[in-house]
């Protein structure tokens, strides 16, 4: 190319000035269009988020209960090779925990989530949310104490995970969970013993107590939307049932 050629280009340039005409020829179009998909991409995501996220709380108002808003209760007690336990403090988590207990040997049932809601609603799941607190078809643990696990001497003979259900306050006989006992939905009013015992043991009911502070929740319960109960800070005492050689004492979690 000769001087005169790239001399007249030169002052081409310089006459626009990098005028609108050479804009248009320069803009990056494809950028552009890249980044305004990638922005309506977006758009379109954090709406179609908010739509699943309603929809899942919807189904947990007005599914299969116990539902968001729901507040049932039902009484339970560890029996462990024939000792009943005392009842474990509150959750510290209570507030975020939507099965929870209040130290008053009830677990309240008051879903704050999907997580909480119908078949969702589980001894398990309370047993999940609490610290140091186990249960499955082979072993079960009470906070503060080693686990039990099925053939583990009570006494003189092996015992074995039980847990027995009456269906109210008031039933005469109630049954044993067959599978695993995590499994077993939590109903309004339920009475639940959760036991380490040879196989054939009497299974004991809740305590008196236990049972007349459900009947005294369930109460309060179905003559407010809302029951709000003080924070209550208990102790759990010391168990006075021997340890199995081998076995450790020392707590899986520290009382509130």
């Amino acid at each position: 190319m000769g001087r005169g050629s790239v001399g007249r280009r030169v002052s081409r340039a310089a006459r626009t000035g990098g005028g609108r005409a050479y804009s248009r020829r320069n803009t990056p179009w494809s950028w552009w269009t890249t980044m305004g998909l990638i922005v309506l991409l977006g758009v379109v995501l954090v709406g179609w988020s908010r739509h699943q996220r309603m929809a899942v709380l919807t189904a947990a108002a007005h599914g299969t209960p116990p539902t968001l808003g729901d507040h049932w209760h039902e009484a339970f007690v560890f029996d462990l090779c024939g000792t009943l336990e005392p009842n474990p403090p509150q959750n510290p988590n209570y507030a975020t925990a939507g099965e929870h207990t209040h130290g008053d040997g009830n677990i309240h049932i008051e879903p704050i989530g999907a997580s909480d809601t119908g078949k969702n609603a589980t001894l398990g799941h309370f047993v999940q949310l609490y610290a140091g607190m186990g249960l499955s078809s082979t072993s079960v643990q009470y906070p503060g104490l080693a686990a039990y696990h099925n053939g583990q001497k009570c006494g003189s003979k092996p015992g074995y995970v039980q847990v027995e259900v009456w269906d109210s306050p008031t039933a005469k006989t109630g049954h044993l969970v067959k599978g695993n006992p995590a499994d077993l939905l939590l109903k309004n009013g339920q009475l639940v013993t959760i036991a380490f015992l040879p196989k054939g043991s009497k299974i004991p009911k809740p305590p008196a107590q236990n049972i007349a502070n459900l009947q005294q929740n369930m109460s309060a319960a179905a003559g407010s939307t809302k029951m709000t109960l003080p924070k209550t800070v208990t102790t759990v005492p010391a168990s006075t049932k021997p340890v199995t050689p081998g076995q450790s004492t020392t707590p899986t979690s520290k009382a509130p």
